[in-house]
């Protein structure tokens, strides 16, 4: 018997429809199910993370953004997840078309394809403290009133840059096709271990993305004059408020990585030229 978790986007027909399908075999083939619905799921914030009881398996009825706040129980618990896709773009999510009865027993019985991606650890200093965040996308510094920030960029505590931008995508590998990309980031395998820089709209000629080592640590160092009306940092697309003055946001990668479950072959390369290139 196995203790499953799914994770309900109650807003989406399809995912509603699949977990009604999906209880009863559970209840008949003799394994738990506890369902959180998506609007439950804990924020970023690691150290102020309810308890949650352990799961085998994870499943994820809905998008890729269901998925990304999904990874944050994920994280807690240090199980797999299969994410089945009721959303518009599937990068993460496995497509819906063997049905959710027959995905999630192949998953059960080791059948499915673990994907290991690396996620972010990160450490938000402001007048309030430090808080200790995770992310499986990206950490974003940017403006938050329409300004240009002025900060300092280190990797490695070594200094690379000081920059004048909208701010600053602090992004994996799987955050590389999101918010990374559209900064001008490149496209990067997923089993890319390392993470990527990429600046948010630089007032400069000279800016680069950069990829980093796996073990690097990313800082970004704000001089103290911008408060919470200024700047803001994002979080898979969460926003984390800034109490009083954002000092310096450090990102590194998390020990252990975010397990993904794929029942369907997905080359990286043919899916990016379907989607970008196409």
């Amino acid at each position: 018997m196995a203790r499953i978790l799914v994770v309900l986007n109650e807003g989406n027909e399809g995912a509603v429809a699949a977990l009604a399908e999906l209880g009863p075999f559970l209840a008949e083939e003799e394994h738990e199910m506890a369902v959180c619905p998506a609007r439950e799921l804990p924020s970023c914030l690691l150290d102020e993370a309810p308890p949650v009881e352990a799961a085998d398996l994870i499943v994820v009825l809905g998008g890729d953004g269901t998925i990304l706040r999904t990874a944050r129980v994920a994280e807690r618990l240090g199980a797999p997840m299969l994410g089945i896709n009721f959303g518009h773009l599937g990068f993460l999510a496995n497509p819906c078309e063997q049905g959710v009865e027959t995905m999630v027993q192949a998953a059960l019985d080791g059948q499915a394809e673990v994907e290991r991606r690396t996620n972010l650890w990160v450490e938000v200093a402001d007048d309030g403290g430090m808080r200790r965040c995770f992310a499986l996308n990206e950490v974003v510094v940017r403006s938050a009133a329409g300004r240009i920030v002025d900060f300092a960029l280190d990797i490695d505590d070594g200094h690379v840059a000081r920059m004048r931008a909208d701010g600053m995508v602090v992004a994996t590998a799987t955050g590389s096709t999101a918010y990374a990309l559209s900064a001008g980031g490149p496209l990067v395998s997923p089993a890319f271990p390392g993470l990527v820089v990429v600046p948010v709209a630089p007032h400069t000629l000279t800016s680069r993305a950069i990829c980093t080592e796996s073990a690097d640590v990313v800082d970004v160092v704000l001089d103290g004059q911008y408060g919470e009306d200024e700047v803001a940092v994002f979080l898979d697309g969460d926003v984390l408020p800034v109490r009083g003055r954002l000092h310096r946001v450090r990102v590194h990668a998390g020990t252990r990585p975010t397990e993904l479950l794929r029942l369907v072959e997905v080359n990286f390369y043919k899916r990016i030229a379907g989607v970008f290139f196409h």
